[in-house]
């Protein structure tokens, strides 16, 4: 008998991540796959810096537990609610900590096809592997929005 999923999550950036952190605390039956944090890693340029506020910039677990303030005083790196910007570095490796402790399930595989079948979706993946999931949620960031489909082409931007 196959298993199916509850949820799935495509994508492990900050609001993947942080769904995944609410899905764990209510015994969800769920999946994580994607890279972590990888479009903060791979398309900003160093040094950047982050234009929201520390508060602001923050994942979000349900207890409220492992804020970037709290991060930031773990690793001894200057932090500050509104008047110090955050350096991209600080911002992901703190997303991979907060992975880590999160979602240390996920699967860092990618997405090539999603298909409706009588479950709710099946999911195949680069590897070859393919499961099935009732619910999918997409939290892939802007990177993958770069093409627009034809058939959506014409929808109102």
């Amino acid at each position: 008998m196959t298993t199916v999923t509850d949820v799935t999550i495509v994508g492990a950036g900050p609001f993947g991540l942080s769904l995944a952190a609410h899905l764990r605390a209510h015994d969800m039956n769920f999946r994580i796959i994607g890279n972590p944090m990888q479009s903060w890693r791979t398309l900003m340029p160093k040094g950047m810096l982050l234009k929201s506020a520390g508060f602001a910039s923050t994942l979000y677990d349900p207890g409220r537990t492992f804020t970037l303030r709290r991060f930031c005083e773990e690793q001894g790196v200057p932090y500050h609610d509104f008047d110090l910007p955050i350096p991209l570095e600080t911002f992901t490796s703190y997303g991979e900590a907060f992975q880590k402790r999160f979602a240390p399930d996920l699967e860092d595989e990618n997405l090539v096809a999603l298909k409706p079948c009588p479950e709710g979706f099946e999911l195949s993946m680069e590897s070859g592997r393919s499961f099935k999931t009732r619910k999918v949620v997409l939290a892939v960031g802007i990177d993958y929005f770069r093409n627009i489909p034809e058939s959506l082409a014409s929808l109102p931007k």
